[in-house]
């Protein structure tokens, strides 16, 4: 048919050429990590404001050397719904996810930094404050047919 092309690949799927190496926590083994571009757009985003791509992929790539792969979110990132890996070093975390195109290798999904944009948190509850001064009365209901005009009674 005429009119129509291939559909775009969006950026959160684009992988980048690079891939890094990095290890996993309990077992020490080696993986390799595919970045997204939407990972390193995210890195340069709220970590590194100003860098490029090629830069910001390489300190991607120093942050992978320094760190291990755990399955645990890191302390201060609250979410609702947790990724099953992250490359956690210090204010820095990378969500990291299988790659469904090899088992073998891992996927950098996103980049998220403490103190971001805003979390996942309920707004708190208003807590109204007492009203001092007046003792509530006890309700009193009017049996059928009795009507109460005085106030008093």
């Amino acid at each position: 048919m005429s009119g129509l092309s291939t559909p775009r690949r969006s950026s959160l799927t684009t992988r980048l050429a690079a891939h890094i190496p990095a290890r996993v926590a309990p077992s020490g083994a080696v993986v390799r990590v595919a970045l997204t571009s939407h990972a390193v757009e995210r890195f340069i985003e709220r970590v590194h404001p100003g860098c490029d791509q090629a830069g910001a992929t390489a300190y991607i790539t120093a942050l992978f050397s320094m760190g291990v792969v755990e399955p645990h979110p890191p302390p201060w990132h609250v979410t609702l719904r947790p990724a099953p890996l992250y490359l956690t070093i210090g204010d820095v975390a990378l969500v990291l996810d299988v790659d469904v195109r090899a088992r073998d290798r891992l996927v950098a999904r996103t980049c998220v930094a403490r103190d971001g944009r805003w979390t996942h948190r309920r707004p708190r509850a208003r807590i109204r404050p007492p009203k001092l001064g007046r003792t509530p009365r006890p309700y009193r209901r009017p049996a059928p047919g009795q009507l109460i005009l005085d106030p008093q009674h």
